[in-house]
């Protein structure tokens, strides 16, 4: 587990990075913070898929089916974080007295925690059945 945290963590850096940055030149453009970190969340979804797949968790290859497993489990767990995570930085903003940046990085590590251990049970291993004559 130590290792694919650090995988985790390592991945989760550079989409942070990439997240915030849009986050910003969003709310710098006048957008609301609340929509701006549902787009900036959802966008580096799309990405961090991959990259936690194969990098983070080290899940290579599989059949058609099984990656549509993957790939509905993963969109139910974006989707469920894009959902939250306004609410999350609403609270982290009323607790870090409205200072954007300080909120919005509260914010992700809450959500990295949630994320890794619903990760770590999606991208988890199966065990090979046996074939039945």
């Amino acid at each position: 587990m130590r290792t694919a945290f650090g995988r985790y963590v390592l991945t989760g850096c550079a989409l942070l990075l990439a997240d915030l940055a849009l986050f910003l030149s969003l709310t710098h453009a006048g957008i609301a913070p609340t929509v701006a970190q549902a787009a900036s969340r959802g966008a580096g979804a799309i990405i961090g898929f991959i990259a936690h797949k194969r990098y983070s968790f080290r899940h290579g290859g599989m059949d058609a089916r099984g990656l549509l497993s993957q790939g509905s489990g993963y969109g139910a767990l974006t989707l469920a974080g894009v959902a939250l995570s306004p609410f999350i930085l609403a609270l982290a903003l009323r607790l870090c007295g409205e200072r954007l940046l300080v909120a919005k990085l509260a914010a992700e590590v809450v959500l990295a925690g949630l994320n890794f251990i619903a990760m770590r049970w999606l991208f988890r291993s199966q065990p090979r059945s046996a074939a039945t004559p």
